[in-house]
C-alpha cells in the first residue's frame, strides 16, 4: 500500500524548478547589487575644507580684524553655519553654501566688546557646516593674533 501511494505523488516539473531557482538566483544578485551600491556611495562622499589664507590682525583701539578663505575641496555640497574664534561665534541668520569646488571668504571686525585677542597667541578657529543629510560637521584650524 505504501508503495502505490508514493507512486502516484508526482514531483516538481523540471521547468518550474528551473525558473524557481533563476528566480532566487537573481534576488539573490539584486541584494548583494543593493548592498555593495550603498557602500560604495557612502565610500565615496569627501567632505573637506582647504584653508587658502587666514589672518587676525590686532588694531590700535583693541578690536581686532579677522579673515579667513575656505575651499570646499571635497564632493559635497556644504552649508557654512557658524564661525567661532577664540571665545567670539558668528552664527548665520541664512547658511553660506559651498559647491565643490567654491570658495568662502569671511571677514570681521571684531570689537573688544564682542571679544579680546592678544598678539602673539594663538586661537581657534571652527567653521561648522551642514552636510546635504543635515549633520554637522566641525573644521578646525589655529591664527596667530599679529
Amino acid at each position: 500500500m505504501r508503495k502505490s501511494f508514493l507512486r502516484n505523488k508526482k514531483a516538481l516539473s523540471p521547468i518550474i524548478a528551473t525558473l524557481l531557482l533563476v528566480s532566487i538566483s537573481i534576488a539573490g544578485v539584486l541584494v548583494v547589487y543593493r548592498f555593495m551600491n550603498t557602500v560604495a556611495t557612502a565610500s565615496t562622499t569627501v567632505l573637506s575644507l582647504q584653508t587658502i589664507d587666514k589672518q587676525l590682525k590686532i588694531l590700535s583701539d583693541g578690536s581686532a580684524a579677522f579673515y579667513i578663505s575656505t575651499k570646499n575641496v571635497g564632493n559635497t555640497e556644504l552649508k557654512v553655519i557658524e564661525i567661532s574664534i577664540g571665545n567670539f561665534t558668528d552664527t548665520f541668520a541664512t547658511p553660506e553654501e559651498l559647491r565643490s569646488g567654491d570658495t568662502f571668504t569671511y571677514s570681521k571686525v571684531i570689537s573688544p566688546t564682542q571679544a579680546t585677542f592678544e598678539r602673539g597667541y594663538e586661537y581657534p578657529v571652527i567653521i561648522k557646516v551642514k552636510t546635504p543629510d543635515g549633520s554637522v560637521k566641525v573644521f578646525q584650524e589655529i591664527v596667530k593674533a599679529e
